[in-house]
């Protein structure tokens, strides 16, 4: 992730570094760990504060970033992000939680506080977008398309289509009214949404 052309933030195996583009100079670090030396999820930049998570034991944090200092507001090991980065939305960030496995959660969280806003069991983890109008399209993990409203206090499910077979933890992309949804085995289909 860039920010502004002028800072570069990554995970790089053990902590997430803040480095000055134009040079790789660190600005700043924060020491994480996950169980397979693995960061998938690309951390999220809400103005100064940073959205950071895997699954391990470190789960889902806040940090402030101020100059050469990342200084953490809130950490929960119970939500952890494993494949989908999260959805950024307002000031909060919508997350498919991996942390829990074998049941579907999938939450609204604020990220100034750490607290989720909702919490919805009906739609298996995967991946999605938000549209400029506040609906979400997701690709569960299982191939289905779902059609949601975000709102602050629940996730309203407006449709849900059979779009590919399992597996599927490709982020679905949509372009000039058409939606690509791709899974593991490399099958795409497109969806002519205008």
């Amino acid at each position: 992730m860039v920010r502004d052309g002028e800072v570069l933030m990554l995970f790089k195996g053990e902590a997430l570094e803040l480095r000055r583009a134009k040079d790789g100079h660190l600005l700043a670090s924060h020491a994480t760990t996950t169980r397979d030396f693995c960061n998938c999820a690309t951390p999220l930049l809400f103005d100064d504060t940073l959205f950071i998570s895997h699954t391990g034991n470190m789960g889902a944090r806040a940090l402030a970033w101020k100059g050469d200092t990342l200084t953490e507001l809130w950490s929960d090991r119970d939500v952890g992000l494993l494949f989908h980065s999260g959805l950024p939305w307002k000031k909060n960030v919508m997350v498919f939680n991996d942390q829990v496995r074998g049941s579907n959660d999938m939450r609204l969280i604020d990220v100034t506080t750490g607290k989720a806003l909702w919490q919805n069991n009906e739609i298996p983890k995967g991946t999605g977008l938000l549209c400029d109008d506040g609906h979400a399209i997701l690709l569960t993990s299982m191939g289905e398309l779902v059609l949601a409203k975000v709102k602050e206090d629940a996730l309203d499910i407006i449709s849900r289509v059979q779009a590919l077979p399992a597996k599927c933890w490709c982020q679905p992309v949509l372009s000039h009214g058409r939606l690509l949804c791709k899974n593991n085995a490399g099958e795409v289909v497109c969806h002519d949404l205008r």
